[in-house]
């Protein structure tokens, strides 16, 4: 992985002590402003306002781990399956005693009461609740309120922080600091339900009947035709479960999944889910969570959902970044979902390297103990931070975690015959384009260098200075996502983007799990290394659409793996024939 740090480091102090007025500190990120969207609040946090910091310790033997998820998830390695425990991952990542004792001198002699400080089971994260005050000593700034322009959401963060010197080699990062949080996760004051442009009903002769909704939605029927799922009848529900992860309080009620079901599953009627609730609870009915939930439960059907309930929308974020709060509990659970499909995105330069990188670790963590993690890749196409900001000379903006290379990223297609990647010109989707990019703050894994080499030998010098050719490139994969039908508060629309690609992905995911939990093999855990050397022979090529960004700027889509639909997308009978 690429450790290429985000700012240089600054000496900003010239003392000794923790017992001393001042200590020499490191600089560990700053910006300039507040990142696009949101502005500084008239009024400062009072000093005696509570803040809860997330303090991430140095990981002692996290490239040991990498080694170990990279074996067990080669399936021509002899480790292939033996997934880590949770005990042994936590082992891996435990600080060196060292660290830990740093960093807690350092508390102690800032005036925290050891006894009020919670840790993660590894020990690798501390977190401590302390008012304002206390915070802005401990990193070294000043925390303001700010607030999102569009929708009104409250953080309290700081545009720099610092470390004591002595404690830069003990620390990966503190927040919250200065990262604002996804934009992805705030809801809008009004949901706008994207509806289904008119014409968009296919027909054809390669085009399965149920494909030919009146109404223009791609339904379940649809979608388990298409991808050749229909006769899958899932067998080990005792065994296998699939999660969703909803933030800021986005939820669905149970009369609108009823209702849902009713209409597209009916044999599912009255199937519920396990809600898990992590931080805050749920307080609002939102198109996303109807998306992700309704499209599992109703292509997985009888596997069980777990829901988590990820933070509070109604209140100021004060303590953490949702992403975080949930990879720190299911890390911490001891039978999570043997896959999970999470709405997360941001661009990945509004985000701290050293945080970002932290979030990674958290992904190889679950993947070592086995459970495939699946994101959308976004709907902007190769400028994820919209166009408000974007010129012809704008390089090409990556979303985050896209670049990381221990998640399964996912494209997003729209049509039948052919099926296309969104974006570019005669696309019928209803946003902009698939997400798509190189990462600049995480190098291209082995696993993918063939793939990504062919493509970039074709390519030549297009866009040459615009994205990172080394970096890690995304998607890695792609499916249907747009006019999937939703209900919310009680009416029907349809709704798109990877945000449904991504739950398709994973319930398809589930029910290869499924397959192979009733064949006496373990689930496939993280995907990639298996995708980029066996699995794309169960993959259909997509070869129309661009990653359509700003001004029709975009990477196209082309023979073997592209930055638009990855690989491709599945076909369950001959990946079902892979996995055996």
């Amino acid at each position: 992985m690429l450790k290429l740090l985000t700012l240089l480091s600054l000496l900003v102090a010239s003392a000794v002590s923790f017992g001393s007025t001042e200590v020499a500190r490191v600089r560990r990120h700053s910006l300039d402003t507040a990142p696009n969207g949101w502005d500084i609040h008239s009024a400062d946090p009072h000093p005696s306002q509570d803040i809860t910091l997330h303090i991430g310790l140095k990981q002692q033997f996290f490239d040991l781990l990498v080694d170990s998820l990279y074996e067990v998830s080669d399936p021509d390695h002899e480790r292939y399956g033996q997934y880590l425990s949770k005990e042994e991952v936590e082992n891996l990542v435990r600080p060196h005693n060292t660290s830990l004792q740093a960093v807690d001198l350092w508390l102690q002699h800032a005036g925290v009461d050891l006894t009020s400080v919670s840790r993660t089971p590894a020990k690798d994260w501390v977190s401590v609740t302390v008012p304002v005050s206390l915070a802005e000593r401990l990193v070294g700034a000043k925390y303001s309120k700010f607030q999102h322009r569009s929708t009104g959401r409250m953080v309290v963060r700081t545009l720099e922080y610092s470390v004591p010197l002595s404690l830069n080699d003990h620390i990966d990062c503190i927040q919250p600091t200065t990262y604002f949080g996804s934009s992805k996760f705030t809801p809008p004051l009004s949901v706008e339900k994207r509806q289904v442009p008119s014409g968009t009903s296919p027909s054809g002769p390669s085009i399965p009947q149920s494909c030919s909704d009146p109404d223009g939605y791609v339904t379940p029927a649809c979608l388990a035709d298409f991808y050749h799922f229909s006769n899958y009848i899932p067998k080990n529900a005792s065994k296998n479960k699939i999660g969703v992860a909803l933030y800021l309080g986005s939820f669905l009620t149970n009369a609108d999944l009823q209702q849902y079901l009713q209409s597209y599953r009916p044999d599912a009627v009255n199937t519920t889910f396990e809600l898990t609730n992590v931080t805050g609870s749920a307080t609002f009915s939102d198109s996303e969570a109807d998306l992700d939930v309704e499209t599992v439960i109703a292509l997985t059907h009888p596997t069980p959902v777990e829901v988590y309930s990820v933070g509070n929308a109604d209140e100021p974020d004060n303590t953490n970044e949702a992403f975080l709060s949930w990879a720190m509990f299911t890390l911490n659970q001891t039978n999570p979902p043997n896959v999970i499909s999470t709405s997360f995105a941001d661009t990945e330069s509004e985000i701290p390297f050293d945080y970002a990188d932290r979030l990674c670790n958290a992904i190889a963590q679950l993947g070592a103990r086995g459970i495939s993690i699946i994101f959308g890749s976004g709907d902007g196409g190769v400028d994820n931070s919209g166009c408000s900001t974007v010129t012809n000379s704008t390089a090409f903006q990556p979303s985050f975690p896209g670049g990381c290379p221990f998640i399964t990223s996912v494209g997003g297609t729209v049509g039948f015959s052919p099926e296309r990647a969104v974006g570019g010109p005669g696309s019928l989707a209803n946003y902009i384009g698939s997400g798509a990019g190189f990462s600049n703050y995480f190098s291209r894994p082995q696993y993918q260098e063939q793939a990504v080499d062919a493509y970039l030998k074709n390519l030549g010098s297009t866009y040459s200075g615009f994205y990172n050719a080394s970096g890690r490139a995304f998607p890695d994969i792609a499916a249907q996502s747009s006019n999937f039908p939703i209900v919310q508060d009680g009416e029907v629309s349809a709704d798109s983007g990877t945000s449904a690609s991504g739950p398709l992905v994973a319930s398809i995911i589930s029910l290869l799990n499924d397959y192979r939990l009733s064949i006496g093999k373990p689930p496939l855990g993280f995907l990639n290394p298996w995708l980029y050397s066996k699995g794309f022979q169960g993959l259909n090529d997509i070869l129309i659409g661009q990653s359509e960004g700003c001004s029709g700027r975009g990477f196209n889509a082309s023979i073997g793996w592209d930055p638009v639909t990855g690989l491709g997308t599945p076909d369950f009978v001959k990946l079902q024939k892979l996995v055996s």
